[in-house]
């Protein structure tokens, strides 16, 4: 009878990781599409790069202000990307991002335009961000 009971559990268990995976992925393919649609645009400085092993790719990690509050973010990029990105280290550019700081740092909704460089004497974008990209990049 016992055997029985922890089998059902079990199966419950699987049963509910799986949905609460899906529902997951779900409402981050939803976030980072209205992301793309709807988010704001600021600058950021290229920090480092986290290698994560045995994966094929690694985490770009750059840090943002708002209100002279600094904020760190971060991307995936593939190991074949790595040196063009260890060149870009230190370097600003503009970075797409939700609206709401909680949202960016569940689902990581973070664009980076690396080839949109910036100007150093611009710090940082205003406190509600630019809704379009900015003008003037290189």
């Amino acid at each position: 009878m016992t055997t029985r009971k922890s089998k059902k559990i079990s199966l419950v268990f699987i049963i509910a990781l799986f949905t609460s995976i899906f529902i997951y992925m779900f409402i981050a393919d939803y976030v980072r599409d209205k992301t793309q649609k709807d988010g704001v645009f600021r600058i950021a400085q290229l920090e480092k790069i986290k290698d994560i092993p045995k994966n094929a790719q690694d985490w770009l990690i750059f840090k943002y202000f708002i209100n002279g509050k600094e904020y760190w973010g971060k991307v995936y990029i593939l190991d074949k990307e790595i040196p063009i990105y260890n060149e870009k280290l230190g370097q600003k550019c503009v970075v797409k991002m939700n609206k709401n700081k909680f949202i960016n740092k569940i689902f990581l909704t973070y664009f980076l335009y690396e080839n949109f460089s910036v100007h150093n004497s611009i710090n940082e974008a205003p406190s509600e961000g630019w809704g379009d990209l900015p003008q003037g990049g290189k």
